[in-house]
């Protein structure tokens, strides 16, 4: 977490919001970054009530949170070309009634667009602790399928051949878990974390590695072909 930090290498104007939550997550290389914005303003007026029937931030405020989110960018110098540093980005407001605030356009707006309000005072901080558990255990691909894309984008990936992805590279919780794979010739892994892949897959891998204590027998060892796949609830995985 950073506090006024300065981003000062946009292409364009620097920028320098509040508070910046910095996130790395397992099998990634890519800062998964979210601003937090306190703002102690509350708008309660008549036109925005009959606007948004709620109280809640002010306009000028979420707009400064597009602003924030479009506008840091980094150079990429593995391809040379910008890209958006931020995922989302959210004003922090005081008010307590946080199930009535659930019903404003600006906090349902975080789930579309990743940009809003959130209530939070000293006893009002369910709504801020929901979306940190969001943000810090989606998996990479959940984070980057939630992202809001370019227009055209979607058009883009329908003409890219994505068939080449065709291993699963499974990791191991425990010696005891290969033990079971190889009796049973099954491997299973959260359906979030690959579910945009998992069409693609045709053969799974297991890496042994020496974190798990496989030393010399590190590396993969064991790999076999995907006969068929189910989604299942764990309670309902049988081995």
């Amino acid at each position: 977490m950073t506090y006024n930090n300065k981003y000062d290498k946009t292409a364009t104007v620097a920028q320098k919001p509040d508070n910046a939550l910095s996130l790395e997550k397992k099998g990634s290389n890519v800062k998964y970054n979210y601003i937090f914005e306190a703002k102690y303003r509350i708008c309660y007026d008549n036109d925005y009530l009959k606007k948004y029937f709620t109280p809640g931030p002010e306009e000028d405020d979420i707009n400064t949170m597009h602003r924030y989110r479009d506008a840091i960018v980094y150079e990429n110098k593995d391809n040379q070309n910008f890209e958006r540093m931020f995922f989302g980005a959210f004003v922090l407001f005081p008010y307590s009634k946080e199930d009535e605030y659930r019903n404003h356009q600006f906090y349902k707006s975080i789930e579309k667009v990743s940009v809003g309000g959130l209530p939070f005072l000293p006893n009002a901080t369910k709504l801020v602790e929901d979306l940190l558990d969001d943000v810090i255990n989606d998996s990479p691909e959940t984070t980057f399928e939630n992202t809001i894309f370019q227009s055209g984008t979607y058009e883009y990936l329908e003409k890219i051949n994505f068939n080449s992805k065709e291993v699963l590279v499974g990791f191991l919780h425990s010696r005891k878990q290969l033990e079971i794979n190889l009796r049973y010739k099954f491997y299973h892994i959260p359906y979030s974390e690959i579910k945009s892949s998992l069409q693609y897959f045709k053969y799974v891998a297991i890496i042994q590695t020496k974190a798990m204590g496989f030393n010399d027998e590190a590396g993969i060892r064991y790999y076999g072909k995907i006969k068929r796949f189910e989604v299942l609830k764990r309670s309902e995985i049988k081995r």
